[in-house]
């Protein structure tokens, strides 16, 4: 039998205003239960979104924290679990149990401008006193930042990931502008059969952004032309597409 989840509810939903704040309830419907009550009432509230109390989230009220979740059979095969939300107490206020790391390393990387972003040109003059000036590509050591966050979801990965990995920011994240931040890793592991996962998250920083820089190139000489300039024989191509990053 298939399992289905209504998060849209209203018989049920309440408000109640107390001297800390409102406090409001949520009703999730699940049909579809097979095996021992128990058992069922257990999967309704996992499949509800209440695994874990500390981690439910209101739907459209942030801020809120799940107090109190309760499950109930209405029939056969379909319970009802209703969830109460309460503004943070010193008490009830949950702790982030997010592994973050971070830090800086440094790589090789190919570039033809200096610290300035200016184009690298050397000048050469023969003993005709002809002048030559050649555009210069260097090797550097350059910082790479990396920010890794682990942390447990309820719902399985696979569409973020292919929604993130291999994307830069289009909003400014973790300090840095736009198209600077690009996600390498968006990895779900679970070892209770998907219903929870071990989420990893990493992405790299770089300050010059991931865009690339094209240099034309003379088809005679093999180098590029020696007027080339910013706006003439260079131009900058975004790599990766770029998406609003909205963990961190």
């Amino acid at each position: 039998m298939t399992l289905t989840v209504d998060k849209n509810v209203v018989d049920g939903v309440s408000m109640t205003r107390t001297s800390n704040g409102d406090v409001y309830t949520q009703v999730v419907r699940v049909e579809g239960l097979e095996g021992p009550y128990h058992s069922r009432l257990r999967l309704a509230m996992d499949r509800a979104g209440y695994h874990t109390l500390s981690k439910a989230k209101h739907p459209t009220i942030k801020g809120l924290v799940a107090t109190q979740v309760q499950a109930r059979m209405l029939s056969f095969d379909i319970a009802e679990v209703t969830a109460t939300f309460e503004p943070p107490t010193p008490e009830t206020m949950a702790t982030d149990d997010r592994l973050v790391e971070v830090g800086t390393v440094l790589v090789q990387k190919t570039t033809n401008t200096d610290a300035d972003g200016a184009v690298i040109t050397v000048d050469y003059t023969n003993s005709a006193g002809t002048k030559t000036t050649q555009v210069g590509t260097i090797t550097k050591l350059a910082a790479q930042t990396t920010a890794r966050a682990t942390w447990t979801v309820n719902e399985g990965p696979l569409e973020d990931s292919k929604k993130f990995a291999g994307k830069v920011n289009s909003n400014k994240f973790l300090g840095g502008e736009p198209n600077t931040w690009l996600c390498t890793k968006y990895l779900g592991r679970s070892n209770d059969g998907g219903r929870t996962y071990h989420l990893e998250v990493e992405c790299q920083y770089d300050e010059e952004t991931w865009d690339a820089t094209v240099v034309y190139v003379d088809t005679d000489t093999g180098e590029p032309p020696n007027d080339i300039s910013d706006t003439n024989g260079m131009t900058t191509v975004a790599v990766y597409k770029a998406v609003t990053f909205p963990f961190g």
